[in-house]
């Protein structure tokens, strides 16, 4: 089996990177939410959990957890983030431009304006 280590990269110095994830709990329709601020030396500058009584797909608890990392670093002041996700599909679309037509498309618009 082969390990993969995983390691944070810094933001380049003024900016931080806001880390959003996603955890769903199907058999009693729990999602969690979690995020984590960083400056550029790596120290936590903010950090948020919550648990919604929801039946979310897990695009839709990983939209929801990025757009609220970014609302939080909105409200904290900050100016100058990145915000990043482990959900490639939903960092795909983000960045293609487009919002598709259901639930997961509200929340990218959101996220991108």
């Amino acid at each position: 089996m082969a390990v993969r280590v995983v390691r944070w990269d810094r933001p380049s110095e003024g900016v931080y990177k806001v880390n959003t994830d996603a955890a769903i709990r199907e058999d009693c329709y729990l999602v969690s939410l979690g995020l984590v601020i960083r400056d550029f030396e790596g120290c936590v500058v903010g950090s948020s959990t919550q648990c919604l009584a929801a039946n979310f797909s897990p695009l839709v608890a990983e939209a929801t957890a990025l757009f609220c990392g970014i609302v939080f670093a909105l409200e904290a002041g900050l100016t100058s983030f990145i915000a990043k996700s482990d959900s490639k599909i939903m960092v795909d679309l983000i960045h293609s431009g487009s919002s598709p037509m259901s639930e997961v498309g509200i929340i990218i618009s959101d996220n991108s304006s």
